[in-house]
């Protein structure tokens, strides 16, 4: 029979102490466990993977993109082989519309009810990048990129 067990998160510095085996400086580690929403296994494949890099070339290559310094089709190119991406954005936006609750600086200058939409749209892009139907990952990336640069900014 199959059973089902909750094992919930550790704490976050439990997570840390744990994660600074591996990664040694603390910053870098404790932005993986953020990065990671307190996972300390995929923080690890983070590290592993070198994707605090990606995270990093995920904002700026967005807001690059926001004041026409890139081109879709040049970030879709870069990205759509690594899924992660579409996480390291929810995580990013997700920061954001903390940023916006709270009053606080945001990045993106986006309205709570844009960036909302917009999840939305990265969940669902999500889903039909992990069915089995297959799909174009570049297309699907542009197409949400193209989203993206249509959403007003405040």
């Amino acid at each position: 029979r199959c059973q089902l067990f909750s094992i919930p998160e550790p704490p976050f510095e439990q997570g840390l102490a744990w994660l600074m085996q591996f990664e040694h400086d603390k910053d870098k580690a404790s932005s993986l466990l953020r990065l990671s929403a307190s996972r300390p296994l995929l923080a690890r494949k983070y590290f592993e993977e070198g994707s605090d890099n990606l995270y990093e070339e995920m904002v700026e290559g967005l807001i690059s993109l926001r004041s026409r310094k890139l081109l879709i089709v040049e970030l879709a190119g870069k990205w759509h082989k690594n899924l992660a991406i579409y996480d390291f954005w929810f995580h990013w936006l997700l920061e954001d519309l903390k940023a916006v609750f709270n009053g606080c600086t945001q990045q993106t200058g986006l309205s709570a009810e844009s960036i909302q939409v917009f999840l939305k749209k990265l969940i669902n892009a999500k889903k039909q990048a992990l069915s089995t139907a297959n799909p174009n990952l570049q297309l699907l990336l542009e197409a949400l990129l193209v989203d993206w640069l249509m959403l007003p900014v405040e």
